[in-house]
């Protein structure tokens, strides 16, 4: 079980288990979002509904007055069923960036946190409510929470993935061996601080260096390939990192697929002579963990011993 199950294995304990809300904290980039929804779709037939609370006002969220007639002919006023709120099945209901909202929000969504509703209208029983939010602290402008209500009602899940975590999840997303290859190498791109919003300064995360990987394996097969990892790269993780991750390709990419060393032949040891020539550790461990976790998923059975 990797750590992104394990985080969704808490979020569904919390949710399936207690009347509470789960909120996932963690710093910008990390995967939480990512993280929520992977659990709509394994588990919620992968619906789910993001609001975004800071861009919300209280018609957004509540729905807005409408006057109705009723069975005695009395006009009244009551509120429409917001767009998002479903009206059967399940899925998750994703309050993102929960304390980037407007303090007089905070009302209504203390109604959905303890009653599972907006107004008049209920959420059917199939949906849950999950929370995230970057931590109170001076790299965010956020709203520190302190509702003593509201905090009695979440469940604060600290999201704080770690690099051989993040390698972990790259190697079963798609990441290209280069990327992975490079953060086992230099872990310090993952987590570095801004400190500021020139180029030179961008700092890369987790999230960014995926992104970054994304244009790597798009363009690594064109002649101007470095040039377009320079020229987009630059404003995803920053000169330093993009610098250095092509620079790393260069002169140090030694690409062994955990098929290659299962199958051991003469090219592929030329390969192992040439990642152990090179001394380090890091990336021989990421190699080593590659192959584990391929022996892993594809140990023989009875059914496929023969």
């Amino acid at each position: 079980m990797n750590y992104f199950e394990r985080v969704q294995r808490n979020v569904e304990l919390i949710v399936n288990n207690t009347s509470l809300e789960p909120c996932l904290v963690g710093e910008k980039g990390k995967g939480k979002t990512d993280c929520v929804i992977d659990l709509a779709k394994r588990k919620y037939d992968g619906n789910i509904v993001t609001l975004y609370l800071g861009n919300m006002d209280e018609g957004d969220l509540m729905g807005l007055p409408v006057t109705v007639t009723d069975s005695s002919g009395l006009v009244r006023t009551t509120f429409a069923r917001p767009t998002w709120m479903p009206t059967e099945g399940k899925g998750i209901i994703f309050l993102d960036e929960v304390n980037r909202t407007r303090k007089n929000i905070f009302q209504a969504i203390m109604q959905l946190l303890l009653y599972k509703r907006v107004g008049e209208h209920k959420l059917p029983d199939g949906w849950v409510v999950v929370a995230a939010m970057n931590p109170p602290t001076e790299n965010y402008s956020v709203t520190e929470i302190t509702d003593e209500a509201m905090l009695d009602r979440l469940v604060f899940v600290k999201f704080t993935p770690s690099t051989e975590d993040w390698l972990d999840y790259a190697r079963s997303s798609g990441i290209s061996q280069e990327m992975q290859m490079f953060i086992a190498k230099n872990p310090e791109f993952l987590k570095r601080k801004a400190k500021g919003y020139s180029p030179e300064f961008v700092p890369p995360s987790c999230r960014s260096t995926s992104q970054l990987d994304r244009i790597w394996q798009a363009v690594k097969n064109y002649d101007d390939a470095y040039e377009l990892m320079r020229e987009v790269g630059y404003s995803i993780t920053g000169i330093t990192a993009t610098n250095a991750f092509l620079s790393f390709v260069e002169e140090n990419m030694v690409n062994i697929t955990p098929e290659e060393l299962y199958s051991l032949n003469k090219a592929t040891q030329k390969k192992v002579d040439k990642l152990l020539g090179q001394n380090s550790i890091d990336m021989l461990n990421k190699v080593v963990d590659d192959l584990i976790a391929y022996i892993t998923d594809n140990a023989p059975t009875e059914k496929n011993w023969k």
